[in-house]
C-alpha cells in the first residue's frame, strides 16, 4: 500500500527527488571518510565522524522514505530471525548499560562522566527502539505503511 498523502504525480517527483539526494549523501560519506582515516587528532576524528554517521543515517533515512512511499517496507521472510536476533541484542544493550552505569558512578572527571553519560542514553533509548521494533514485528502483515510513519514519529530519535 503506498502512502496516501501524495497524489502518484507528485510522489514520482519527490521519490527521483530523494534519490538525487541519495547520490549527495554518498558523496559526503566518501569525502568525509578519507578525512576521518587520514587525521590523527582523535577529537576531530570524532567530529568528523558524527558527520560520516549522519551521511549514513539520512542515506537510511532516505531509503525509508523511498520504501513507505512507494510501499515497499519490510519483507515477511525477515521477521522471526530479525526478532530472535534483536532480542539477543536487547541482552546486550542491558549488560553494556549496567557495565556504564558502574563505571559512571565511580568517575568524578565531568568530561569523561559527561561523554559516558552520553553513551548510557544512547543505550537507553537503543534498547527502548529494540523492544518496540519486536511488538511492531509480532504484529507482522496487519502493519501498514501509516503504522510504519507512525512508529518512526514515535519511536526514531533521529539526532546524533
Amino acid at each position: 500500500m503506498k502512502y496516501d498523502g501524495l497524489v502518484d504525480l507528485e510522489r514520482d517527483e519527490l521519490v527521483g527527488l530523494l534519490k538525487e539526494q541519495l547520490v549527495l549523501e554518498r558523496e559526503t560519506i566518501a569525502s568525509m571518510d578519507k578525512q576521518v582515516r587520514r587525521t590523527k587528532n582523535r577529537i576531530i576524528r570524532l567530529l568528523l565522524h558524527g558527520i560520516v554517521l549522519d551521511s549514513m543515517k539520512h542515506i537510511d533515512m532516505l531509503e525509508t522514505m523511498i520504501d513507505l512511499l512507494t510501499g515497499s517496507v519490510v519483507p515477511e521472510a525477515e521477521r522471526d530471525e530479525l526478532g530472535k536476533e534483536l532480542k539477543r541484542h536487547i541482552q546486550m544493550e542491558k549488560d553494556s548499560l549496567d557495565r556504564l552505569e558502574g563505571v559512571i558512578r565511580k568517575t568524578e572527571d565531568k568530561g569523561v562522566r559527561f561523554l559516558l553519560q552520553n553513551i548510557a542514553s544512547d543505550e537507553r533509548r537503543h534498547h527502548t527502539v529494540l523492544d518496540q521494533i519486536i511488538s511492531t514485528l509480532a504484529v507482522g502483515e496487519n502493519i501498514t505503511d501509516m503504522d510504519w510513519w507512525d512508529y518512526l514519529y514515535r519511536y526514531a530519535n533521529l539526532s546524533t
